[in-house]
């Protein structure tokens, strides 16, 4: 389980191994998935040193026991070696315990971690690495500006379009208009004559 933990830690720093590691969130460098998986990993690392130092005490007592019995031989070595064995398999024991609650913890981190990969942990791993390689954070900033550029661009071609001559569109559309206004102004005209006669005769 040290090895998974560590190829978990290595995974969110770096991103190696990002689709194939188990528990690995994809989103390379240092956050709250690498902090996790660098927690499991030391955990881990200072769980196994504990319990091989009780198993080496263990054996330590074992091969002292022996040792003591080949000294001492008879009923004193059948002691030593009895209290050793006994020693050990509760050391084991113990060891075992303490291995598959890492492996619990570990699988509950994986799924915490596998789970941070909403928009907030991308924009958060961005700003990240953003911090740690200032090229990135250039790049960020062109595509905002670009965008932003993009939503303005009507308005500007808008606002440059209103200075200076008329297009020819723009007379066109003008000239229709005023043709359109003469038609209704010269019926309106006609209409009161019309009424005008009517009302002479």
């Amino acid at each position: 389980m040290i090895d998974q933990a560590r190829a978990i830690y290595q995974c969110e720093i770096s991103g190696e191994g990002a689709g194939e590691t188990a528990g690995c969130s994809g989103v390379a460098g240092e956050g709250a998935s690498s902090d996790a998986a660098q927690a499991q990993l030391a955990a881990a690392q200072a769980s196994y040193d504990d319990l091989a130092a009780q198993l080496r005490t263990a054996e330590a007592d074992l091969a002292a026991a022996q040792a003591a019995g080949t000294a001492n031989a008879g009923a004193s070595e059948a002691q030593n070696r009895q209290q050793a064995e006994d020693e050990l398999p509760a050391a084991r024991e113990q060891y075992q315990s303490a291995l598959a609650a890492y492996d619990a913890r570990a699988a509950e981190i994986a799924s915490g971690n596998a789970a941070a990969t909403g928009l907030l942990s991308q924009i958060g791993a961005l700003e990240r690495l953003s911090h740690q390689q200032p090229i990135l954070a250039w790049a960020h900033w062109l595509i905002a500006g670009l965008f932003f550029m993009i939503e303005l661009l009507p308005v500007l071609v808008k606002v440059l379009t209103s200075y200076g001559e008329p297009t020819l569109y723009e007379k066109a559309d003008a000239l229709r208009r005023q043709v359109a206004l003469d038609r209704v102004t010269a019926r309106s005209w006609r209409e009161r004559a019309d009424v005008a006669q009517g009302a002479q005769a």
